[in-house]
């Protein structure tokens, strides 16, 4: 699965190179064209979990790094723009627990894509949709894998408050089986939902601010839980002046309870902190502000793609 996700994220963005790549200056709204992105970085991460058995400060997760990638290609037209897009997220730990020696990855991404109305001085609503994969890959004497796939479909829209600052919203609704494994299988139907607001302090600086918010059901073998929780992050960018290269780092903290019956019986609580570098073809890169508002749609989910996933989270804290 990770080799196809590479694959799949490294491919869009070749549809766009030889055509109009650095355009200084955006098309008038009659003409039609390419715009696009691609972004890289690391990042590191911890965390801890609570829970009935778990003590009242609950059980540190251990750190540990991450990377990722992403890029996002558009044909727009006038006011109107369809995009293609993908992702991919992956971290890992090696630990001792009872079991033995645990070496585990965590891996999830999506391939999707958006299609979206837009006027550089008013705003955009549009939809977007996305199959997202995940896999887990545990070492714990025998090699154990849990993977799955989710879809994700919903609406999004922004709102163009100033020269300096987008406002926006989105509603999506999640549905599949996030894993199957261990002699599981688990479904997930949900909604999450997010609003944030972007700053532009200049052209070449901007801050952005995102809560997100999550309400969901697992059910495994008829046993139904909820699975509900809340994100908030902060990204700072950096557009290297007369370049398409921005630079960005950034940090998120959230966290998601299980329940059962309307009794509590664990709470994971993530922490994170990334950097990395983003470099924008086919559109307007004179300033942050033309870029996005010219540009494609982050269609990356927050809680099941940026954010470990649940049995990687049980596990490395078990481990600690």
């Amino acid at each position: 699965m990770k080799r196809i996700l590479f694959l799949s994220i490294s491919v869009l963005p070749l549809f766009g190179l030889g055509m109009s790549a650095q355009a200084a200056d955006a098309p008038p709204p009659a003409e039609c064209g390419i715009a696009g992105i691609v972004e890289g970085g690391v990042g590191y991460q911890g965390g801890n979990v609570t829970g009935s058995g778990l003590g009242s400060g609950g059980r540190a997760m251990g750190g540990n790094f991450t990377e990722f990638g992403e890029t996002a290609i558009g044909y727009g037209c006038g006011n109107w723009m369809a995009q293609l897009d993908g992702a991919f997220y992956h971290s890992g730990f090696s630990a001792s627990i009872p079991l033995g020696q645990v070496n585990a990855e965590d891996n999830q991404g999506h391939i999707g894509g958006a299609l979206f109305w837009r006027d550089p001085s008013v705003g955009r609503i549009g939809l977007a949709a996305s199959e997202i994969l995940s896999n887990a890959h545990f070492v714990a004497g025998p090699t154990t894998d849990i993977g799955g796939s989710l879809t994700r479909v919903g609406a999004f829209g922004d709102f163009y408050a100033s020269d300096a600052i987008t406002l926006g919203a989105g509603g999506f609704y999640v549905t599949g089986n996030p894993f199957s494994g261990l002699g599981q299988s688990l479904s997930e139907t949900g909604f999450e939902g997010n609003v944030h607001a972007i700053f532009y302090a200049t052209d070449n600086i901007s801050l952005g601010l995102q809560g997100d918010m999550q309400l969901a059901n697992l059910t495994e073998s008829g046993q139904v839980a909820s699975w509900n929780g809340y994100a908030g992050s902060v990204e700072a960018e950096y557009l290297v002046p007369d370049t398409a290269l921005s630079l960005f780092l950034g940090g998120r903290f959230a966290s998601r309870s299980l329940a059962q019956g309307g009794v509590s019986t664990a709470t994971i609580n993530d922490q994170q902190g990334y950097i990395g570098v983003k470099w924008a073809f086919g559109g307007p890169v004179s300033s942050l502000r033309a870029r996005d508002r010219a540009g494609t749609y982050d269609n990356t989910s927050v809680f099941d793609e940026k954010l470990p996933g649940l049995y990687y989270d049980a596990v490395n804290a078990e481990s600690h």
